[in-house]
């Protein structure tokens, strides 16, 4: 006896669909780490990168640390501080969505009609 495909989900019991979130506790509890969470590889990012950049132009000198040459140290340094400011970005855009995603209805704007 062939069966078809989909003749299986017939006995599997279906789930209802979600109407709202599946976290239904105040909306500032998930948010108020990861704004924390996304502040700091953020501004650690950023402010990296500021000094990368100014340690490649000259203005200011990186020590060599561990590194056989300070270039060495200076290309691992930009790698790093790359991956934590897109990191801390993404994060911070991530937490922006959810943050408009869950507020409530009556503070969600109505679009007008008008052609601004």
């Amino acid at each position: 006896m062939t069966t078809s495909p989909t003749s299986w989900r017939r006995h599997v019991p279906q789930s209802p669909r979600r109407t709202s979130p599946p976290y239904s506790g105040p909306r500032w509890l998930p948010l108020t780490p990861a704004l924390i969470g996304a502040a700091t590889p953020a501004r650690y990012g950023v402010l990296g990168l500021a000094y990368c950049a100014l340690a490649t132009a000259g203005v200011t000198t990186m020590r060599k640390g561990d590194f056989p040459t300070s270039g060495d140290a200076l290309l691992v340094s930009w790698a790093g501080m790359i991956a934590f400011a897109v990191y801390g970005v993404a994060l911070t855009v991530a937490v922006r969505s959810y943050w408009l995603r869950t507020r409530p209805i009556d503070q969600v704007p109505v679009p007008t009609g008008r052609a601004r």
